[in-house]
């Protein structure tokens, strides 16, 4: 060393001596590892444009839907799902993408007072607060997955409002057609037209908005390129 020359040890010359991994990092490495080459194997079960929907990712809706649907049980599993029941439920996901995109693309999103409002009217279904919070224990549900549903229905609405033309005179009605609606489907009904004409007149309106929704995602699918890989839609190991 030169005099007045201060040298400074290179960070390997001062790198502790190795140690060998603990049990409980190898083993979280050995997860990960594990779930890179699981995840490099998953099925694609469809492709939206240049984005891949992997089988997980119906399962994770499919998680929701049964947490959320309190005349399920909690503990079906996706891999009891019928090819048919897979099939609906992929469709439901490709809905979900394309309107997450198109909202998100159009600045069509709910505000915090709209979000609001629909959880208060959401949380008057029950009898009372704690029957609400004991429900969402049952369900295994948090506040964020009741806010992300509903916020899904308002811009479900609002993008009506906007895509579809003509979807106020659509969801209108005359008597003519009530009568029809309620002669078509009188098994659902326990009473005459005039004695159940409030419960019909619900019911029909139920219809109408649910071909309005049909027509909307019709509308976004038109939008992209979409591939279905129905193949792929095999029995699935994971479960709940």
């Amino acid at each position: 060393q030169k005099p007045g020359v201060v040298t400074t040890p290179s960070p390997r010359s001062i790198r502790p001596a190795s140690r060998k991994p603990s049990f409980l990092k190898r083993l979280k490495q050995f997860g990960r590892r594990t779930f890179e080459r699981i995840r490099w194997r998953e099925k694609i079960v469809a492709t939206i444009d240049d984005v891949k929907i992997n089988e997980s990712y119906l399962i994770n809706i499919f998680r929701v839907q049964i947490q959320m649907n309190g005349k399920s049980s909690a503990k079906e599993k996706y891999e009891n799902l019928t090819r048919d029941q897979k099939e609906e439920l992929l469709s439901q996901a490709v809905n979900n993408y394309l309107l997450v995109q198109e909202s998100n693309k159009l600045g069509v999103n709910p505000s915090k007072p709209e979000i609001d409002k629909a959880l208060a009217l959401y949380i008057n279904k029950f009898e009372s607060e704690e029957k609400y919070k004991s429900y969402l224990a049952q369900r295994k549900l948090k506040l964020e997955d009741i806010k992300d549903e509903l916020s899904k229905q308002i811009i479900i609405k609002k993008m009506i409002k906007t895509l579809v033309p003509g979807y106020q005179d659509k969801l209108k009605f005359d008597e003519k057609e009530l009568f029809d609606y309620y002669t078509i489907h009188r098994e659902r009904f326990d009473g005459s037209f005039e004695g159940q004409k409030k419960e019909i007149e619900q019911a029909f309106n139920k219809q109408k908005k649910a071909t309005l929704h049909q027509e909307l995602f019709e509308i976004l699918r038109r939008k992209s390129k979409i591939n279905i890989v129905l193949e792929n839609l095999g029995s699935s190991r994971r479960s709940l």
